[in-house]
């Protein structure tokens, strides 16, 4: 079809259109027409890019569009773009992929991105499409690096301003992958409109001419604007090669291009250029510029003029910004002599924060940047710091108070003493990034102070502590946020305690989770002596009374879950599992034995777990695993917070948003072979708490968890001696309707496995993917006993956990078909080639499932074992075949192709076998035909093979008589549709041949002409169509088409053909038992499968004549030819093949689930629901609409084109 009349084709609902063409070479042709879009070029090269395409040409038309082309559209609708584009690319695709694979998934990202660029206003619309954009890029890159395939190639760069109509830009460099794209995009941030391009590729050098408009439709001619082009396309196109590294892919490049304009405006852009062409500082960059809005908005947009220089050395320990200090005394003493350069009260509080601002940014830096800066030493550098600056703000706010209100004393005249005491994550010596500053102040003695104007001792304390607090100023929520809340009292409270008050609040008023809180205080600042006496009041309260109430804190516990829960949310502090269960159970357990052993009384829960583990208290394995669930959790809490800039909200992303993937990639998950880094993070993180959960348990009963909703699959499989009733319910959760069967599928799949622990990562992964399945109970049973048979238990988790997409392959087939999960479950050593991607990736070609077969009948001795190789490779080979269709989505026409290659082979090799056994020598001397759906390559899982035997025109052939024909078709009949304990056969149907049951099986050519010429009736002529030698013998091939093609092109009432038709059709209607029963037929039920293919007949004998290319047996191929001849519209053509799509995939995947011929949809609701689901993922009424919707349009469009015609 023409350019000029797809664009004219675009409709609100098509609003875009793709065609592909094979070019020579293995080059692949992609045209798409489509709105011209914002940013349309920079998505187009993005998404074919992404999808591993290398574009080598490519072509821009454009057409202004009538304003007609959008009719109904509703007023609130926003308009449709003034113009459609087609983009045509040429260029190689992956070695694996084939044209209408690609196809079909370049039509699912377009499928994403250009609905709602039509459907939304506003300059999000745009960003939202690119932000897509790039998070697929990125994950190309990030598979192209992981394989070595990325490398820096300089590029020259060539601008014209002076040509007529647009500005132009020659870019010549060698070809490197998302070259185009990453032109494209530095294009689209800099506000321009691709117009024209010409692309060429020769011998892997790129030579590129393209012309730019602004967004007001006029030339760039501004000097500074074009050397902020030439800037911009040079380095974007550098950078591109690293969003893999950054965390927010689209944020990285939109800030990169935000740096780019202000270093556009400096005398020294050459020096930064060549400092950016450095790929070590543009993979630092990317990881920063995509990592946190805080760090950007607040630091490197400020500052990028001294971090970038200082990025990509070598050691990580050079340069200033990453000398961190080792102590707290370090941290202070450099803040005092920043301090010391400043004057008077509030420039030391701005200087003060100032510090504190820059150390965390420094110290975020080392995080990001440098491998050996782990979590721990990242925590244990803010812990000083923080220190540090605590107390300097408490010197600096006593320092105010003192000359106001002069010194405190007590009443004997001495100076009252006072310290400052960390609690929680301060105390603990564990802050992470955004962590609070959790404190208590307390003071000696009560008295005044000795200044002119006196004030009562607890007043200047409070004052000392609320003006200290106020000193540390936070740029965001939570960032190093001063907490007073654990006083006591909690904010009902003065801010600094007495010595004597702060010991009998916690001796006889507070409440257990106060008193817990306790084992975390630590002396910060002030006096030390002071602070030694806290710690030994706070030591024979909590480890020697051992006051502690547990119902009391697991009725905290309970409220405060209560008050954190979102369902469907996991918060990574709060939930049950998370890290606050850790901390509780810990210092219970500290709390517990702390009065017998002093080495348990510690602020630290790394201390704490490694002394409970060497005094015995829990096993040395519980100790280290807790120790790095913990780790895990600070990480993730870490990472939540430097993502959403706040340490409010710690609930974690949906699993299938792109924040979620962010989440990973800032905890530092990259791709590993086939798990990608969410992943990663889901399979750890469930683990993980899993483990908190059963830790939390063991040591302190059930009821420490009271509730219920976040246990995982890794609960079930980790702690089988869990309550039936919890595992019942965890499976309910995940959609299994026999829950008590899925334990025990568990269970078994967990022995097979032989490593509880492997094992619980890929089941984690197998219960997301179950999650989507219609059959989740159907898919686990098909799991066991797949892992039975196979007995290698062990090496089977070892396989999945090295390519996680087998898991997501196994469920998808387990949950699709029962009749291959049989087959698998007999022949697990299929597992393999169903999994490897040389295998499974492509359609198989004729010579391949030939040379397949012969290897396995070669080494049949006699014919029970040819029947039993038979049926072995017919199973095989629909295994692999019905795993492309239901598992990787593999076009219909590579499915109906291959099934009927698989059908070709076997009947070849049954005629050669039937031949020896009846005594023949020599070449076979017939041919055999196939009609109906194998005679045009368009087989589903169980039509019949429609078969003719035609002799062989050959001069030596003596031929055949009608006896020797019937036994030799007999035989092959039978070699192909005996039953076998194997696997069934073909069912094989010669009732086609002339004259039918009565006439002869093997017939001549001459014959088969006489009878089509004079007998036949008109729906055999529609049979016809379809016949196809399947012995591709040129002797026989050409007299086959000379003979009894010509019977097609013959001119014949165009109504004669349509009433044949339609009787034909209503004689099958009314004679169809499943209609009569009222069900739903999708293959010869009105608007069905039948009508489309009646259709195409009609069409191809009435237009035939004129138009002789339409001779065509597949039905796909032939509403195509009708496109490309016109004779259909665009969007009728679209409509048809969707049906025809449609309908055929619900036909397959009601043959796949247990290998019946059947066309029928289900009556019972829940199968019904099933089979929508496993076939389009829509809900039963929504399926059953869009079968309504689409029959009803193969009725009214057979009716328009017919009534056409006549």
């Amino acid at each position: 079809m023409t350019g000029e009349r797809l664009i004219r084709a675009l409709s609100p609902s098509d609003p875009f259109i793709t065609e592909t063409r094979d070019a020579v070479s293995g080059i692949l042709e992609v045209s798409i027409a489509t709105y011209d879009l914002p940013s349309i070029f920079s998505l187009l090269t993005g998404v074919l890019s992404s999808l591993g395409m290398e574009i080598s040409s490519a072509r821009i038309n454009t057409l202004v569009l009538p304003e007609s082309s959008a009719p109904g559209r509703r007023k609130k609708t926003p308009p449709l773009p003034g113009r459609g584009i087609m983009d045509s690319f040429s260029g190689r695709i992956g070695r694996d992929e084939t044209s209408s694979s690609f196809q079909k998934r370049v039509n699912e990202r377009l499928a994403e991105l250009i609905p709602p660029l039509l459907s939304s206003t506003g300059p999000d619309r745009a960003a939202a499409a690119r932000r897509r954009v790039n998070e697929w890029v990125a994950a190309a890159v990030a598979r192209l690096e992981s394989a070595g395939k990325t490398t820096l190639l300089p590029v020259d760069l060539v601008l014209h301003k002076d040509l007529p109509d647009y500005t132009w830009i020659e870019l010549t460099a060698q070809d490197s992958p998302f070259f185009l794209y990453s032109v494209a995009t530095a294009l689209t941030l800099q506000g321009l409109s691709v117009e024209r391009v010409e692309i060429n590729t020769v011998s892997g050098r790129i030579h590129d001419r393209i012309g730019l408009l602004d967004m007001e439709g006029k030339k760039i001619d501004d000097q500074k604007a074009l050397n902020l082009l030439r800037f911009s396309i040079l380095l974007t196109k550098q950078f591109t090669f690293f969003l893999g590294e950054a965390p927010s892919p689209y944020a990285a490049i939109t800030r990169f291009e935000s740096l780019l304009e202000e270093l556009s405006r400096s005398p020294d852009q050459e020096q930064w250029k060549d400092l950016l062409d450095n790929p070590e500082v543009l993979r630092e960059l990317a990881k920063l510029l995509g990592m946190s809005d805080f760090l950007w908005e607040d630091f490197i947009r400020l500052q990028y003029e001294n971090i970038i220089p200082l990025l990509g050395a070598a050691p990580r320990t050079s340069g200033a910004i990453f000398e961190a200090p080792v102590s707290r005394e370090d941290f202070e003493y450099r803040l005092q002599v920043a301090l010391s350069r400043l004057s008077g009260y509030e420039e030391k509080i701005e200087g003060l924060n100032r510090f504190k601002d820059d150390e965390i940014f420094k110290l975020d830096l080392r995080q990001i940047l440098a491998p050996e800066e782990d979590f721990l030493r990242f925590s244990h550098h803010l812990t000083r710091l923080a220190e540090a600056v605590v107390s300097t703000a408490f010197m600096l706010a006593e320092e105010e108070l003192k000359n106001r209100y002069g010194r405190p004393r007590t009443v004997a005249g001495l100076e009252v003493p006072w310290a400052v005491l960390g609690l929680g994550k301060f105390g603990g010596q564990a802050l992470g990034y955004a962590s609070d500053i959790e404190l208590i102040c307390v003071y000696s003695d009560n008295g005044t102070t000795d200044g002119e104007q006196q004030i009562p001792n607890p007043e200047f304390f409070d004052r000392l502590v609320k003006e200290a607090a106020g000193i540390i100023r936070t740029k965001q929520e939570g960032i190093f946020r001063v907490d007073l809340r654990l006083r006591p009292h909690g904010s009902a409270g003065p801010h600094a305690s007495s010595l004597e008050r702060f010991t009998s609040y916690y001796r006889e008023t507070a409440r257990s989770f106060e008193r817990l809180a306790l084992v975390r205080l630590r002396r910060v600042a002030g006096d030390g002596e002071l602070g030694r006496r806290v710690e030994i009041i706070r030591d024979e309260i909590l480890y020697v009374d051992g006051s502690l109430d547990l119902k009391e804190l697991r009725n905290l516990r309970q409220r405060q879950l209560e008050e954190k829960n979102r369902p469907g949310s996991f918060n990574a502090k709060f939930s049950t599992g998370a890290l606050v269960d850790v901390e509780y159970t810990v210092q219970i357990l500290q709390a517990e034995h702390g009065r017998e052993y002093l080495s348990l009384r510690t602020p630290s829960i790394h201390q704490a777990l490694e002394e409970l583990s060497r005094l015995g208290i829990i096993l040395s394995t519980e100790a280290q695993e807790i120790i790095w669930a913990y780790r895990f959790l600070r990480r993730l809490i870490n990472a939540l917070r430097m993502l959403r800039g706040s340490a409010r909200d710690l609930y974690l992303p949906d699993f299938e948003s792109d924040e979620y993937t962010h989440l990973a990639r800032r905890m530092g998950y990259k791709g590993k072979q086939d798990m990608l880094p969410g992943e990663q993070l889901k399979t750890e993180f469930e683990e993980r708490t899993a483990r908190v959960r059963g830790f939390v348990e063991h040591y302190l009963g059930r009821e420490a968890l009271p509730f219920r909703g976040t246990e995982t699959v890794a609960d079930l499989i980790l702690f089988p001696e869990r309550s039936l009733e919890l595992r019942t319910e965890i499976l309910r959760r995940y959609g299994f309707k026999n829950p008590k069967r899925g334990i025990h599928n568990f269970e078994s799949l967990a022995r097979e496995s032989g490593n509880r622990e492997a094992f619980v990562s890929v089941a984690i992964l197998a219960v997301q993917e179950l999650m989507r399945r219609s059959d989740p109970d159907m898919a686990l049973n098909n799991w066991e006993r797949f892992a039975a048979a196979a007995r290698n238990g062990g090496e089977l988790t070892a396989q999945m956990l090295s390519q996680p997409t087998r898991i997501n392959l196994l469920m998808r087939l387990f949950s699709g078909s029962q009749f291959l999960s049989d087959i698998l479950a007999r022949e697990p050593d299929l597992f393999n080639e169903i999994t490897d991607p040389a295998l499974i990736h492509r359609p198989f070609t004729r010579d391949e499932f030939r040379r397949r077969l012969a290897a396995e009948t070669e080494k049949a001795p006699y014919r029970k074992r040819f029947i039993a190789a038979l049926r072995w490779t017919k199973k095989r080979e629909i295994l692999r075949i019905g795993t492309r269709d239901i598992c990787y989505g593999a076009p219909l026409e590579e499915i109906t192709l291959e099934l009927s290659l698989t059908a070709e082979s076997q009947i070849r090799e049954a005629l050669n076998y039937a031949w020896l056994e009846t005594g023949g020598k020599g070449t076979v001397p017939v041919v055999i035909a196939a009609f109906g759906k194998l005679g045009g390559l368009e087989l589903n899982y169980s039509s019949d093979l429609d078969l003719i035997g035609i002799l062989r025109e050959s001069p030596e052939n003596r031929g055949l008589d009608k006896e020797e024909g019937r036994k030799l078709m007999e035989r092959t009949r039978e070699l192909l549709a005996v039953s076998s304990p194997v696997g069934a056969g073909y069912r094989v149907d010669y009732r086609l041949r002339p004259f039918g049951r009565s006439g002869d099986l093997t017939v001549s050519l001459a014959a088969l002409e006489e009878y089509y010429r004079n007998t036949a009736a008109p729906w055999e002529l529609q049979a016809l169509l379809k016949l196809r030698l399947l012995d591709p013998d040129p002797r026989t091939l050409a007299a086959f088409e000379d003979r009894l093609r010509p019977l097609l092109l013959e001119r014949r009432e165009a109504k004669e053909i349509i009433t044949a038709i339609r009787n034909n059709r209503q004689s099958a209607l009314r004679t169809n038992r499943d209609l009569q029963r009222g069900l739903r037929e999708i293959k010869n039920g009105p608007g069905g499968i039948r009508d489309i293919e009646f259709l195409v007949q009609g069409l191809q004998l009435i237009q035939g004549p004129e138009h002789p290319g339409l001779v065509c047996g597949n039905t796909l191929q032939t509403l195509a030819l009708l496109g490309e001849m016109e004779i259909m519209k665009p969007r009728d053509l679209r409509s048809l093949n969707e049906a025809y799509r449609f309908f055929r995939r619900i036909e397959h995947f009601l043959q796949l689930y247990e290998d019946r011929q059947i066309h029928t949809l289900p009556r019972d609701p829940e199968q019904l629901e099933a089979l929508s689901q496993r076939c389009v993922g829509l809900p039963g009424g929504e399926f059953l609409q869009q079968l309504d919707a689409l029959s009803n349009l193969v009725i009214r469009l057979q009716e328009e084109y017919f009534s056409a015609c006549e």
